[in-house]
C-alpha cells in the first residue's frame, strides 16, 4: 500500500473477503479451522484491532492513544509478547456469544475505515507528527491491520 486510497480500498476488498466467509460459515461456527473457530479468529481480530484504532481515534482528536485495558504494554513500535497477548486475548473474550464476537469485529472494523478515511493522507505518511507512534507513520497501521486480516483469511482459506 502506498497512498491512503490503496490502503482503504484493501482494507474495504478485505473486510468484504470476511463477510463472504462468515456468510458461508454461518452454519458451522463450531467447524475447526487451523485450530480456531471463526468465532475466536474474529475475536483475536477484533481485540488487536483496538490498538490501530486507538491510534487513528488519537491522530483525529490531537491527544495521546487511549489503549483498550489490557494487562500488557504495547507502544506504537513493541507489540510485547505477542503470544502472552494472545492467551490473554482467548482466556478474556473467547467466551463471547457468536453474535456478540461477530458485531464487535464488524462494529470495529467499519469504524477503523470510517477513521482513517477522516484523516488527510499527508498525516497518515508522516511518521513524525505522532510522537507516540515512535517514527512509524499511521499508515502502517492499515497496512498491518489488513496483513492480519488477510493472514488468518488465508489460514481459513487452506
Amino acid at each position: 500500500m502506498q497512498t491512503k486510497a490503496e490502503a482503504i480500498t484493501l482494507l474495504k476488498e478485505e473486510f468484504e473477503h470476511w463477510e463472504d466467509i462468515i456468510a458461508r460459515n454461518q452454519t458451522e461456527q463450531g467447524a475447526i479451522v487451523t485450530k480456531k473457530t471463526l468465532k475466536e479468529t474474529l475475536i483475536h481480530l477484533w481485540a488487536w484491532q483496538q490498538h490501530s484504532v486507538a491510534y487513528l481515534e488519537a491522530a483525529l482528536q490531537d491527544k495521546e492513544p487511549e489503549y483498550p485495558p489490557w494487562p500488557f504494554a504495547m507502544s506504537g513500535d513493541d507489540e510485547g509478547d505477542v503470544d502472552a497477548t494472545n492467551t490473554w486475548i482467548a482466556a478474556t473474550y473467547y467466551a463471547k456469544p457468536w453474535e456478540t464476537a461477530y458485531q464487535d469485529w464488524k462494529a470495529g472494523f467499519l469504524n477503523f475505515i470510517a477513521l482513517a478515511e477522516r484523516l488527510p493522507e499527508k498525516d497518515l505518511l508522516d511518521g513524525e507528527k505522532y510522537p507516540w507512534r515512535k517514527g512509524w507513520p499511521l499508515l502502517a497501521s492499515l497496512e498491518g491491520s489488513y496483513e492480519h486480516h488477510r493472514e488468518h483469511r488465508e489460514a481459513w482459506l487452506n
